[in-house]
């Protein structure tokens, strides 16, 4: 997922996405990666497993 789809999805400007990313990824929650689309283009990508893994436990009360 791309950090735009995320702050459009949720309805917050990009800086208000970047600094929740930048802390989630500081607490090991998320990981940031660049993609290399061709020479020219690239897009950063947001790995959201650990974050989901970790509100389900918290949901389960483990």
């Amino acid at each position: 997922m791309t950090p735009t789809t995320l702050y459009r999805e949720l309805v917050l400007s990009s800086g208000a996405m970047t600094n929740r990313l930048d802390a989630l990824e500081r607490a090991g929650l998320v990981e940031k990666w660049v993609a290399q689309l061709s020479m020219e283009e690239q897009k950063y990508l947001v790995d959201l497993k650990k974050l989901l893994i970790a509100l389900e436990s918290e949901s389960e009360g483990t």
